[in-house]
């Protein structure tokens, strides 16, 4: 047989075996019904058959094959052991297998396409042991990881971002037992979905326990936070000050309290349990650039709580740096990033905030201020923004943070966010003054579109609009900013993803879980990922 038919065939095949393997997925996971026992378990089968799909997606197996020909022998091995592993004719598991190639004719291997009663009788003994269910998936996710390894650079690229997609919308459940079981599945093998889990737990947590009862206990689910005492005896000087603790450089962030004995003191201060439990839980997700909290601090008066995070690894004790302070610099004329380094911020703000959203938590004060920038061991050459610091940002200033509970419907645990003038500015008009809304995962979107304005301007927007009303603001910038200059410095893709924050250019609200999160990766982060130079 010539080159092409051997190709042809081996096309034919791939499509065979990928339809073949489809449906065995489907005979297991019927295979083991609903047995609670089984539940994590079958989670992590069912991660694996969607990656599966997605890599079938990526090679176009409905329609074709779009796999390099030196990669399609050992595409069509690879077929075959999942095939054979999901209808139990093969032990597990011959790895070996892998590094063969096929030789001469393709064909299909002997019972293919067979009655599910009889894979599901020749499975039994897999499927009726965790371990050996347990061995099972490891080897299908190693299978999966060998075909998405052959894929083209662009094709590898899709899975990536579908596979991001779908992770957001499995996060999107209200339920806290399913959201545990997907924790539990994906502990050690797919680590941000499993931090992100956690996280989300957290915010349905609070959110219940918060509006369930006026009770002033202490949730007892949650782990004891270490109160600190920093080495000074006086009054808070500043909102962030740093403070070295057993010789460490520490941030300290005052959160000022309502009076003692109130009502809306004690009701702040278990919000504050609960984001204190958000900031210092481990691991995070590898996207979410937050302060790992340590500890909190009162002050001498009690009248402010003091957050307390460590300083990232690898950083000196110097004061940090916010991006406010780069964009107000007399020197920033001068001392201009490159567009590589402020896209790559800009990317990295955008997908913090994605985390975050996904986790069930709103920041509620996103501006400039609230960015932060540390500084190495090396002296101060990397106060200059063109040394590449930019490119690890920190996101700070979660005082007011909470998660995005939809029971809280008057607000009683939210509170009003009090800033300076510039920080005001970067605030939605309609979280601002007396006839304010409850505040939203947008507005957070708001914020984060002023501050992309921001880095690409490479100057402090609130300075451009002081004496605009927050009403016009947002149609000052974008008939000032967005019809050409926006493009003009950092390109017409970029100019589109700040006005889509702006604006909230998502669409028509979809009925899913997670709509919003799902349309922000795509018209948001995917977009920047795009940006070229």
């Amino acid at each position: 047989m010539d080159v092409a038919g051997l190709a042809l065939g081996g096309s034919s095949l791939a499509i065979q075996l990928f339809s073949a393997c489809t449906s065995l997925y489907q005979t297991v996971q019927s295979a083991i019904g609903q047995d609670a026992d089984f539940a994590g378990l079958v989670c992590k089968l069912e991660i694996e058959e969607q990656r599966f799909h997605l890599w079938g997606n990526a090679a176009k197996l409905q329609s074709g094959v779009d796999v390099s020909s030196r990669h399609l022998p050992t595409v069509l091995r690879t077929l075959e052991c999942i095939e054979r592993l999901l209808s139990g004719r093969q032990k597990l598991v011959n790895r070996n297998e892998l590094s063969q190639s096929i030789n001469g004719h393709a064909h299909l291997p002997e019972g293919v396409g067979e009655a599910a009663e009889s894979v599901i009788r020749r499975l039994r003994w897999t499927i009726s042991d965790k371990r050996h269910f347990e061995t099972l998936v490891a080897d299908l996710k190693g299978y999966n990881d060998s075909l998405n390894a052959l894929l083209y650079e662009g094709q590898r690229l899709s899975v990536i971002e579908s596979f991001k997609e779908l992770s957001i919308k499995v996060l999107g459940t209200d339920n806290p037992e399913k959201l545990n079981i997907l924790r539990q599945s994906t502990w050690n093998t797919y680590e941000d979905i499993c931090s992100t889990a956690a996280l989300k737990c957290l915010a349905l947590q609070m959110e219940h326990a918060l509006t369930k009862s006026n009770s002033k206990e202490p949730p007892k689910s949650l782990e004891v936070i270490p109160q600190l005492t920093l080495p000074w005896d006086r009054q808070p000087l500043m909102r962030r000050e740093t403070s070295l603790i057993q010789r460490h450089p520490h941030l300290v962030e005052w959160k000022e309290l309502p009076s003692e004995g109130s009502d809306k003191r004690d009701r702040v201060l278990r919000r504050l349990q609960y984001l204190v439990a958000f900031l210092s839980q481990a691991p995070k997700p590898q996207n979410l650039r937050v302060l790992a909290l340590v500890g909190t601090a009162f002050s001498p008066d009690s009248k402010k709580l003091g957050l307390v995070s460590s300083f990232p690894e690898d950083t000196g004790s110097s004061d940090p740096t916010s991006l406010q302070d780069y964009l107000t610099s007399s020197s920033r004329q001068h001392r201009l990033p490159t567009l590589n380094d402020r896209i790559t911020l800009a990317l990295r703000l955008a997908n913090t905030l994605l985390v975050l959203h996904t986790s069930g938590w709103m920041h509620k004060a996103i501006a400039p201020h609230n960015i932060l920038f540390f500084h190495s061991d090396d002296g101060n050459e990397d106060s200059d923004p063109r040394s590449g610091i930019l490119q690890s940002p920190f996101l700070a200033g979660f005082e007011y943070s909470r998660e995005d509970g939809s029971m809280d419907q008057e607000g009683a645990y939210s509170e009003t966010v009090t800033t300076g003038s510039d920080m005001e500015f970067y605030r939605h008009p309609s979280s601002r003054g007396s006839q304010r809304s409850k505040f939203r995962k947008q507005y957070d979107i708001y914020s984060l579109g002023f501050v992309l304005l921001d880095i690409a301007l490479w100057k402090s927007s609130a300075s451009l609009c002081r004496n605009t009303s927050p009403k016009e603001i947002r149609s000052v910038v974008v008939d000032r900013y967005l019809r050409g200059d926006i493009a003009y410095r950092a390109g017409s893709v970029y100019q589109e993803v700040v006005e889509t924050c702006l604006m909230g250019n998502f669409g028509e609200r979809g009925s899913e879980k997670n709509w919003l999160e799902t349309q922000f990766l795509r018209r948001v982060v995917q977009r920047l990922e795009t940006c070229k130079v």
